[in-house]
């Protein structure tokens, strides 16, 4: 599998959350494959910097089992923008979708983070096409995969609120 599972700290998930309740900017997405409000804060926003460390870390144990990403690749980074994403009972990411599909705007991304800032008892997961498995949502569990076609993916429907904080690796230019 090219899923990597990690956690991050219950007490950092909890901030994040907080970071989002706290938020008068939240984005309502509403159309056939999504229903979702979301917060965008800048990767370097200081609510972020305990979030972002220990992301790090889980990065430099990919890093470490996939070892290609570092050799004969063009330099890559955080992209400038995570999103904090909260899905009301009944909402979810509905539709399969990659997250570099070659369109401006997207095709730069090479790796995916996604981290549940909660626990669903039943239901939530991010479910993969072609791996054929289903990602509980449990509190600090933090997913990488690559960006791409390879690893298509949905959000399953939980009848409980859903909170994850998810963005992107790019190539730098």
């Amino acid at each position: 599998m090219f899923i990597y599972k990690d956690y991050i700290n219950k007490k950092i998930c909890q901030k994040l959350i907080d970071v989002y309740e706290n938020d008068n900017n939240k984005i309502l997405r509403k159309d056939n494959i999504t229903h979702m409000n979301q917060v965008y804060l800048s990767s370097t926003n200081s609510s972020l910097i305990n979030y972002n460390s220990a992301l790090n870390k889980i990065l430099e144990k990919y890093v470490k089992k996939y070892l290609y990403i570092n050799k004969g690749q063009q330099r890559w980074t955080i992209h400038r923008e995570t999103k904090i994403q909260k899905y009301e009972p009944g909402e979810s990411y509905f539709g399969w979708h990659s997250e570099s599909t070659g369109y401006k705007g997207n095709n730069n991304r090479i790796l995916v983070f996604s981290t549940f800032l909660n626990t669903i008892k039943k239901g939530g997961e991010t479910e993969f096409f072609y791996q054929k498995e289903k990602v509980k949502p449990e509190q600090g569990k933090t997913i990488l995969f690559p960006a791409f076609w390879t690893h298509a993916h949905k959000g399953n429907i939980a009848k409980e609120a859903k909170y994850i904080i998810t963005g992107w690796y790019t190539y730098v230019h």
